[in-house]
């Protein structure tokens, strides 16, 4: 028997029977699921929840250390959310989509029932995903897609000094800069006509956000190296965001980013492959018109 922790988004209406058929599945077939509490609360709130939920266990917070595996039901949000949320950087996770765009979740909600047996028997791969670290003043935050870092003022660049290792690279006069993963470079990297990047390949991409001059253009780099920058604005402060979660810094103040020693080890029960995700996710090859 494992112990599960699942969590997942309240936007999952559509699919919330299915959800609650899966779970209850599950705990028939031996599994014990530790529901997080806010997910519970959200999934009892709407009719064809099965009664067999109220006898799971809730939990509040992050993930009990003494789990054997992670569900998370929603789309790259949810994942990305619940991913800061454990507590072992070993525990691996299952991305169940129940949303619209998902480029990390492996199953869809309506497909995931087959696949039970296997998940319970360990019959999966795990495909591990490069993590990035950022080092600011003691404050130190991981991210599977990217670090951003953002001017506060809407009327004024920021300029970021840019070293890679002890070279220096350039000074980017924009109105941010990301560090994204290959994970990354189907998210916000991508809008700012970014690469898009095999998750496989070792390495890191930086991609000016509206740089003030047009030469200006995303680089990509080994992921061996370690980025030293430096942030300087009229502003007294900068944002710096991590995967979402926003923090904020005086301007002069040094900062470091580097591949992060562990990776996010992901459940792979279907046999996706990244072009065929891209295919899907991108509406490659079809008439649009």
């Amino acid at each position: 028997m494992n112990t599960v922790a699942v969590f997942g988004s309240g936007h999952v209406v559509e699919a919330v029977s299915d959800v609650a058929a899966f779970l209850s599945a599950l705990a028939q077939k031996g599994e014990q699921i530790l529901l997080e509490e806010t997910f519970f609360s959200e999934l009892t709130q709407h009719p064809g929840t099965s009664t067999a939920l109220e006898k799971m266990e809730r939990f509040a917070g992050n993930a009990p250390r003494k789990i054997d595996y992670i569900i998370c039901f929603g789309g790259d949000g949810t994942f990305l959310r619940t991913l800061h949320r454990i507590a072992s950087p070993t525990t691996p996770i299952l991305a169940i989509n129940s949303g619209h765009l998902g480029f990390l979740t492996d199953l869809d909600i309506h497909d995931a029932a087959q696949y039970i047996d296997r998940l319970i028997s360990g019959e999966y791969l795990i495909e591990e995903r490069r993590l990035l670290s950022v080092e600011v003043e003691g404050y130190q935050a991981y991210a599977l897609n990217e670090i951003a870092i953002q001017k506060r003022e809407t009327g004024s660049i920021i300029n970021v000094e840019t070293h890679i290792n002890e070279y220096f690279l350039a000074d980017y006069a924009a109105d941010g800069l990301i560090v994204a993963t290959p994970t990354g470079s189907t998210a916000y990297s991508l809008s700012l006509n970014g690469p898009l990047v095999s998750p496989d390949c070792p390495v890191l991409l930086i991609t000016p956000i509206a740089p003030h001059s047009l030469s200006m253009r995303p680089i990509v780099l080994p992921d061996t190296v370690t980025l030293h920058l430096k942030v300087f604005s009229r502003s007294s402060t900068f944002m710096l965001v991590t995967d979402g979660n926003v923090a904020v810094f005086p301007t002069g103040t040094p900062l470091t980013i580097a591949r992060a020693k562990h990776p996010v080890r992901l459940i792979r029960l279907s046999n996706h492959t990244f072009a065929e995700t891209l295919r899907e996710k991108l509406h490659w090859g079809q008439n649009l018109r």
